[in-house]
């Protein structure tokens, strides 16, 4: 039995196509990185840095710690670190047992009607955390305002950090993705 031996010029014609090929996809995925790079700033201190779109405007730097930044009026996220000199495992155990409930008392001491909606355990820079989310109303002579709010805490290194995201509640859909982006650039440094 004979075999067709192969003809170089169709396998040659065939290498170069799939160099061709790999090389296009190689330029659209560097091209596309350098689209998205270009609409993302970062911020840094001397213990954190994330990434942001450019549609998001930092609006103050109160210490070398904390970064304020607003999305088109609707949404702000707040980083702060200050010291922790509680007992980290009994901070967390604490939060585990009775943490709803306690986030939800501070919370109704500024506004009456507010509802912490979940918590749970997350990661922040990969170090364990907690999040939680809240809802509340921010009432004044006529104005009724509705927020919801998410905050992520993480202790590390003697240093508790606080993230807090907060949006009118009639825009938190569409700004929580955002967010989550966000969050997830957040390295410790």
């Amino acid at each position: 039995m004979m075999h067709n031996k192969p003809n170089y010029s169709t396998i040659e014609k065939r290498r170069s196509f799939v160099v061709f090929f790999i090389s296009m996809i190689i330029l659209a995925c560097m091209c596309s990185a350098n689209v998205h790079a270009a609409n993302i700033q970062i911020f840094r201190t001397n213990e954190f840095e994330i990434s942001y779109p450019t549609s998001w405007q930092k609006l103050e730097v109160r210490n070398p710690t904390m970064a304020v930044l607003i999305s088109n009026g609707t949404s702000t996220l707040d980083i702060n670190a200050t010291n922790f000199s509680g007992n980290k495992n009994e901070f967390m155990s604490d939060m585990r047992k009775n943490g709803k409930e306690q986030i939800q008392l501070q919370m109704r001491k500024r506004f009456p009607d507010a509802s912490v909606v979940e918590l749970r355990e997350t990661f922040l820079g990969s170090f364990p955390a907690y999040t939680y989310k809240t809802k509340y109303s921010i009432k004044n002579y006529d104005n009724d305002i509705s927020i919801a709010n998410i905050q992520i805490f993480c202790i590390k290194d003697r240093r508790i950090f606080l993230v807090t995201f907060e949006s009118f509640d009639n825009d938190y859909a569409a700004n929580h993705s955002q967010f989550l982006a966000i969050i997830g650039s957040f390295n410790f440094r």
